[in-house]
């Protein structure tokens, strides 16, 4: 299984500086995810609220560290609540301007 989702990535320097990407996550990442947005005992809230949303920090681990092929990814919810971005304005033209993913990528026949 694998799920392709549309993420912000902003500048750790300048949280204004973004990038627009697609991060293509398997079944372990996928579940630890829709745990976080459904389990309200966890604490986070709503970690994709504009306002008062979390930052994700992603760990990777190499294949040799992870003794694998492909190496071994985590995901680390920041405790502290963050805003997007400062202007509200902004958030609603970087959701509004948020790429589709069949315009980046050509959806292959199943043939």
């Amino acid at each position: 299984m694998r799920t392709f989702v549309p993420i912000i990535v902003r500048e750790p320097d300048d949280p204004e500086k973004y990038e627009f990407k697609f991060w293509g996550i398997g079944k372990g990442i996928y579940t630890q995810l829709l745990n976080i947005l459904t389990d309200d005992t966890l604490g986070y809230g709503n970690i994709i609220d504009t306002d008062e949303g979390r930052d994700i920090i992603l760990e990777y681990i190499g294949p040799k560290e992870a003794g694998n092929d492909y190496g071994k990814i985590s995901i680390i919810v920041k405790p502290v609540t963050s805003k997007m971005f400062k202007d509200s304005k902004k958030i609603k033209e970087v959701i509004n301007n948020q790429p589709k993913i069949e315009d980046l990528y050509e959806e292959k026949s199943y043939e």
